[in-house]
């Protein structure tokens, strides 16, 4: 079983992040969305999850059938947001396919554009190919994810945590521009 301490600790956002996610999660469970499945909540002490047999993205070479069903699972919410959908938080199986999102302490109601913000750089054309596969629209959504990556990789920059942001970053731009410009989109 995965527990999630939902007491509120020190950090001020734990327990309208534990509120949110017990709401959040249990209803796009129940829309067909892979999540796990909450057995237990006690308001303000804990949650507790049904225990998903898989690894997170961050932990696995990079998978582009996983990024592409990620892609079709957030298609799937319509506007609806999990709000955190980066590596850590998408659970699969060695070979890409996709077993659960989890955390889902900050969704929201948003953009589905602003969702592919905290994505890798290198992931946004699978999530947006397995988006667009399940039947969503993502018009425009080429400016409105550089303009969330670009925060994002200063941001990865400065820490240190990822020297090559910009340069992926800019691949990224070159390639979306030349789409656009070829009349592909």
């Amino acid at each position: 079983m995965r527990g999630s301490d939902v007491g509120g600790g020190d950090h001020p956002e734990a327990r309208p992040d534990a509120r949110t996610e017990v709401v959040a999660a249990p209803v796009a469970r129940a829309h067909g969305i892979a999540v796990p499945r909450l057995l237990a909540f006690q308001a303000g002490e804990y949650s507790l999850w049904e225990r998903v047999h898989a690894e997170t993205l961050s932990e696995l070479p990079f998978l582009p059938r996983a990024w592409r069903e990620l892609g079709g699972e957030l298609a799937r919410l319509h506007g609806f947001l999990h709000n955190d959908a980066h590596a850590g938080n998408v659970m699969c199986t060695r070979d890409g396919a996709l077993v659960a999102l989890i955390d889902w302490g900050d969704a929201g109601w948003g953009d589905p554009a602003h969702e592919l913000g905290s994505l890798p750089i290198e992931a946004v054309p699978h999530v947006v190919a397995g988006y667009e596969a399940a039947g969503g629209g993502l018009a425009g959504w080429e400016a409105m994810i550089l303009w969330d990556q670009i925060g994002g990789a200063v941001d990865r920059v400065e820490r240190g945590c990822r020297a090559d942001a910009i340069t992926a970053l800019l691949a990224f731009a070159r390639d979306a521009w030349m789409s656009i410009g070829s009349g592909s989109r």
